[in-house]
Parts: structure tokens; C-alpha cells; sequence
């Protein structure tokens, strides 16, 4: 079990065993910086569907690495368009490319 903390959420105070905001603000999102994609709130089931992919497929599907293994939202934020295995280097470079790419939309 997870310890409880404090909410972030300034003048809150609830405590939460899901950090960093409590459900009541669980919803609230920290001000975006420019080209920044929001973070996505990782939970149990995040957790369990990441351990699955990574056991069904223990290599990085870019480079083919079975070392330090993540997954990674092919549609970044959402898992619409499915997840995929990849390394940490790997998945540092697909979201440099996945800001530029919003950078580029958010210029049309």
C-alpha cells in the first residue's frame, strides 16, 4: 500500500494515496508550457497493462534493446492508438519527435 500525501492542489490538504492531486482534483492539469504534451495519470491499470506488454514482447520495437524497457502511447496521452515496447533512449527521442510534430500542427 502506498503511503498518503498531501494534494497538491493549491489550499486543498486532502490526502491522497494517488499522488500528485486528490480525486476531487485528480482532473487538474499543471499549466502547459508551450509544445509540452500534458501528462497522462499513470494508474494501477497503466501499470499492469505496461507489465504485460513488456513480458509478451522483452525488446524495444525501434532498435530491438531488452534492456530498461518502457511503454509508450503510440497516439501520445492516449492509448486509442495502441502502446508499444520501447527502450528509454528510445522513447526520450519518440517524444522530442512527438512535440516537434505538435509544434509543426500547432503552426498551421
Amino acid at each position: 500500500m502506498r503511503p498518503r500525501v498531501i494534494c497538491l492542489e493549491a489550499g486543498c490538504g486532502n490526502l491522497t494515496d494517488q499522488p500528485p492531486r486528490c480525486d476531487e482534483h485528480s482532473q487538474h492539469r499543471l499549466p502547459t508550457h508551450p509544445g509540452r504534451i500534458a501528462r497522462t495519470r499513470y494508474d494501477a491499470a497503466w501499470n499492469r497493462l505496461s507489465k504485460q506488454a513488456r513480458s509478451e514482447q522483452p525488446w524495444c520495437t525501434r532498435c530491438g534493446a531488452t534492456d530498461d524497457l518502457t511503454v509508450d502511447h503510440v497516439i501520445p496521452g492516449s492509448t486509442a492508438g495502441g502502446i508499444m515496447v520501447l527502450c528509454r533512449s528510445c522513447n526520450s527521442a519518440k517524444s522530442g519527435q512527438d512535440r516537434r510534430f505538435r509544434r509543426t500542427l500547432d503552426g498551421l
